[in-house]
């Protein structure tokens, strides 16, 4: 973001000059210039500086408009309702991963023989997301932590972590 300070002169009549200081915000965005002559006012949108530039030095009056959250795609969703926490004055905080479900995973991850790496690319997550799993500073994503299970083979939820996934039947 560009900050642009600087002085037009507004010429009223031929004798009366009067001095406006404004400052023109850049953005990168579309930039409307609202050119008041004889004939009314007529919008234009510039796309490029020199357009911008000129604009500026006629006097013309400059408004720029920002796209919110164009081209920003989200793969995650927020799994919790929002309105339900608008209205909740409780402290709110992310749940992180335990740390004796990172320790499970680590061991779990070495007796198979896996690198992070290896283990990422097995469950298509990035290499710093089974670190900070392992670490115990990640938030926790039940979408994730099936995937580790069934890529380890080994229970990271309920009263059974640990043990092998398929060890549930009762004797």
């Amino acid at each position: 973001m560009i900050e642009l300070n600087f002085t037009t002169i507004i010429i009223i009549g031929r004798a009366a000059l009067t001095y406006v200081t404004f400052a023109v915000v850049i953005i990168f965005v579309n930039v409307v210039v609202r050119n008041s002559s004889m004939e009314g006012v007529r919008t234009v949108t510039l796309k490029s500086n020199s357009s911008f530039s000129a604009a500026q030095r006629r006097g013309d009056h400059i408004e720029t408009h920002k796209r919110w959250a164009a081209g920003q795609n989200k793969q995650r969703t927020i799994e919790k309702n929002t309105a339900k926490l608008e209205e909740d004055t409780e402290d709110l905080h992310n749940d992180l991963v335990d740390m004796d479900v990172g320790k499970i995973i680590m061991q779990a991850r070495q007796e198979k023989n896996l690198t992070q790496k290896d283990l990422a690319t097995k469950i298509n997550e990035k290499q710093q997301v089974i670190a900070d799993y392992e670490q115990g500073r990640a938030v926790k994503n039940q979408a994730i932590i099936s995937k580790l299970e069934k890529a380890l083979g080994v229970k990271l939820r309920g009263k059974d972590k640990g043990k092998p996934l398929g060890s549930t039947k009762k004797t």
